[in-house]
């Protein structure tokens, strides 16, 4: 799963507060990212950190403005 934020600031504030809460993430930079937010970033999540990761962002007042699919390329 991905999680778009409006800037790449955002993204990488997002990480490291993950990231303190032992959930990985990998900032990414997706043309997918780019037709939601024209910055064009986001953090890649497994699936089952997803939930969690919304909650952190949230209390520490980091919007997350969609999340995506990870759709793996062929």
């Amino acid at each position: 799963m991905i999680l778009v934020f409006s800037s790449i600031t955002y993204a990488l504030k997002a990480r490291d507060l993950l990231s303190r809460a032992s959930i990985s993430s990998e900032l990414i930079r997706s043309p997918r990212v780019r037709e939601i937010r024209g910055c064009g970033y986001g953090l890649k999540l497994q699936n089952d950190s997803v939930e969690s990761a919304k909650t952190i962002c949230s209390a520490s007042g980091i919007r997350i403005l969609s999340t995506l699919e990870d759709v793996k390329r062929r």
